[in-house]
C-alpha cells in the first residue's frame, strides 16, 4: 500500500472522529485504489484469439508449440512465446523470426572482446598414411558460456568437422560455410544460433594442423566428457619407423613444450634476426632441461627412447594454443562498470 493511499484513509478516519454525523465514502469515491479495477470472468477452457492480431496479451499459446520451437531453436521460452505471437502462431514464420534475432544479436555483441573459451584437439588416421590433427579455438566472453553443454556440443560439432573437412580448414573464412553432420547447419550459422542464445559473443578464432607417423596430445585442465578440450592444448608430431609404442612418448613431449613455451625444435629453427636473442635460445626444445626426468635434456630423453626401440625419432613439429592468447579485453572497476551502466540509462 503506497503513501497516498494510507494518507487518504487517515484523513478519512479523522473527519469521523470530528464530526460523528461523517458518513464514510465508498472506496471508488475516495479512490483508495484508484488502479482496481474488475473484469469479468471468462470460461478457463476459452481459447478465443481476439480479432486484433497486435493485441497478443489474450492470445492463447499451446505449450506443446512452444515446448517445439525451445527445443529446435535452443532459446528462451519467452523468446519463443513471443515470436509465435508475432508470426500469429505460424510455426515457420516464428523460426525465421528467431533466426533473424540472433543474427542482430549477433551483430550486436561482434566488437565485444572474447578472450574465454575453450581448445579442443582431434587425430584421426590421414587417407594418405599416418595421422593428422588439429587444435580448434572457440572463444567466447564468460567462464560460464565456455563450461555452458551447448557451447561444448558447438565445439565437438566443429572439431569433427575440422577432422573430415577437405579443404584447408586453417582458412577460418571458407571453413565457416561448411556445413555440421548433426546439424546440416553450416559452421557459421550454428555459432551465430549459439550466440542468440547465451547472449555472448562467440567466435571461431584458430585453427591449427599438424600430420605426422606418430602424435602425441597434451590438454590443460581438460572438460570432462569425451571432448577432448581446456584451457590450452599441445599437439607433437614424431617421425619414426616405429610410431605405435612412440604414442606415450609423444604425449610426454607435448606436455614438456606446454609447461616450457617451447617455440622451436632446434637452434637452426631460430630466425637469423633472433639468433643472439637469449629468450629465443631458452625456447629451443632439444636443447631444454627435460621436465619429466631429472639430468637430461629433451634430445638426451629422445636418444635413449630410441635405443629402447631400435629406431631413429626425429621431432617433426609440434602445434600449441592457449584460450584468448593476444585477446585484448579492457578491465572495468565495479564503480566504472556502473557509472558506464548508468550513462546509458
Amino acid at each position: 500500500m503506497n503513501l497516498r493511499v494510507l494518507w487518504r484513509a487517515k484523513n478519512t478516519i479523522q473527519k469521523k472522529r470530528q464530526n460523528p454525523d461523517f458518513q464514510f465514502p465508498s472506496l471508488t469515491k475516495v479512490k483508495l485504489f484508484p488502479k482496481l479495477s474488475i473484469r469479468p470472468l471468462t470460461s478457463a477452457n476459452s481459447s478465443t484469439v481476439p480479432n486484433n492480431p497486435t493485441t497478443t496479451s489474450t492470445v492463447k499459446v499451446p505449450l506443446d508449440l512452444i515446448s517445439k520451437l525451445k527445443q529446435i531453436t535452443k532459446l528462451g521460452v519467452q523468446d519463443c512465446r513471443n515470436a509465435l505471437l508475432e508470426s500469429n502462431l505460424d510455426f515457420e514464420k516464428a523460426q525465421e523470426l528467431l533466426k533473424q534475432k540472433s543474427i542482430k544479436t549477433a551483430q550486436k555483441k561482434d566488437s565485444r572482446p572474447a578472450a574465454e573459451g575453450l581448445i579442443s584437439t582431434i587425430v584421426v588416421k590421414n587417407p594418405s598414411g599416418g595421422y593428422k590433427g588439429a587444435l580448434i579455438e572457440l572463444n567466447c566472453e564468460t567462464d560460464y558460456c565456455a563450461r555452458a553443454d551447448g557451447f561444448k556440443e558447438l565445439l565437438g560439432d566443429i572439431t569433427s568437422a575440422v577432422s573430415n573437412y577437405t579443404g584447408n580448414p586453417t582458412d577460418i573464412t571458407s571453413f565457416l560455410n561448411s556445413k555440421l553432420s548433426r546439424t546440416n547447419m553450416s559452421v557459421e550459422q550454428s555459432i551465430t544460433e549459439m550466440i542468440g542464445q547465451m547472449r555472448e559473443n562467440i567466435r571461431l578464432r584458430r585453427i591449427l594442423t599438424i600430420e605426422g607417423p606418430c602424435i602425441g596430445v597434451y590438454v590443460h585442465n581438460p572438460i570432462s566428457g569425451n571432448l577432448r578440450a581446456g584451457n590450452a592444448a599441445c599437439l607433437l608430431a614424431l617421425d619414426t619407423d616405429k610410431p605405435e609404442p612412440l604414442v606415450k612418448f609423444a604425449s610426454r613431449l607435448a606436455t614438456h613444450v606446454a609447461a616450457m613455451h617451447s617455440k622451436y625444435i632446434s637452434q637452426s629453427d631460430i630466425p637469423l634476426d633472433l639468433k643472439d636473442n637469449q629468450e629465443a635460445k631458452e625456447a629451443v626444445l632439444l636443447d631444454q632441461d627435460y621436465i619429466l626426468a631429472e639430468g637430461i635434456t629433451v634430445s638426451k630423453a629422445i636418444e635413449e627412447e630410441e635405443k629402447k626401440i631400435g629406431s631413429p625419432i626425429r621431432v617433426h613439429q609440434f602445434i600449441y594454443l592457449k584460450k584468448g592468447e593476444g585477446v585484448e579485453v579492457k578491465r572495468m572497476s565495479f564503480k566504472d562498470e556502473v557509472a558506464a551502466k548508468l550513462k546509458k540509462l
